[in-house]
């Protein structure tokens, strides 16, 4: 009673925007691997173990899916960029200060602020008359 049954991963989807990542991915491991043999590299781990890495990274981000929704890498990464470029409106405490607000508010300092600063400029002043007494 109530109970939401599992969810049925979906088997991996071969499309085209598969196979433009993978294609990619053995560019950038060619190119990787083309480049290190050409260098001054002599580590043979470096050699091999570079251009494993940049082959999985490639083979995750092309069979990556969001668990939640489904999208790819990219659409998520979209989701996420226009989440945190948002306006911010109805946000909890947004209504309280504008920025305008804290730019003009000085009582937005704490007490400690205000004693750092005028210490600084105490010190800066004092540094400034001995250096033109000498």
């Amino acid at each position: 009673m109530g109970v939401v049954p599992p969810r049925i991963p979906e088997p991996l989807h071969f499309g085209r925007r598969e196979v433009i990542v993978l294609i990619l991915g053995a560019l950038a491991t060619a190119a990787a691997i083309i480049f290190l043999l050409e260098s001054s590299v002599t580590d043979t781990r470096l050699i091999v173990g570079f251009p494993i890495v940049i082959a999985v990274l490639f083979v995750a981000l092309a069979f990556y899916r969001d668990r939640a929704h489904g999208d790819p890498f990219e659409e998520r990464f979209l989701r996420i960029y226009r989440f945190y470029r948002r306006e911010r409106y109805l946000v909890r405490g947004s209504s309280s200060r504008s920025p305008r607000g804290i730019l003009n508010d000085q009582s937005g300092l704490d007490d400690l602020e205000r004693i750092a600063i005028a210490g600084m400029i105490v010190v800066t002043i004092i540094f400034i008359l001995q250096s033109c007494s000498l």
